[in-house]
């Protein structure tokens, strides 16, 4: 009996094997996925100060920096190779088959082809890093949403 007040006791209820194998499943997808978007992180903010070394010919400082003690020749040249190198990219991608997903079509249940998905990723941030500007968030956003989609593939 409870007293006045208090809430009932519950009885206990042995947790099924599946319901149990389920949320192993998920604990295992939900650091899987936490740790692949880290390294995808790591590797996109990698690949941007590496391109901007290139692309300006300093190694010192953040973005700002770099651009501000390039000369001005070397400035032009990056921004310039960096539209180039965008506009051929973009082109040559738009023209294969599996497409470009976004991220929206993906939440449909979209696929995301994972290696068109990541070549447009970086491409997305070679072009930032060479003075492009739309943007460093949407690349990783992607290349995390497909890895989201390849776990969720393996998982269910």
């Amino acid at each position: 009996m409870t007293e006045p007040g208090s809430l009932p006791e519950r009885p206990q209820v042995p947790m099924s094997m599946d319901l149990l194998l389920r949320y192993l499943r998920m604990t295992a997808a939900t650091l899987l996925h936490g740790v692949g978007t880290g390294l995808i992180g790591i590797f996109i903010a990698l690949l941007i100060r590496q391109v901007q070394v290139w692309g300006f010919g300093e190694a010192q400082g953040g973005f700002l920096e770099i651009a501000v003690l390039a000369r001005p020749w070397r400035r032009i040249c990056a921004v310039v190779s960096g539209g180039i190198f965008g506009a051929l990219s973009w082109y040559w991608l738009r023209g294969c088959d599996p497409a470009i997903v976004a991220v929206e079509a993906s939440l449909n249940g979209q696929w995301m082809p994972p290696l068109v998905t990541v070549l447009n990723g970086m491409i997305q941030d070679i072009v930032v890093a060479l003075g492009g500007s739309f943007g460093r968030e949407a690349a990783p956003r992607e290349i995390a949403a497909m890895w989201g989609g390849c776990l969720a593939r393996l998982f269910t």
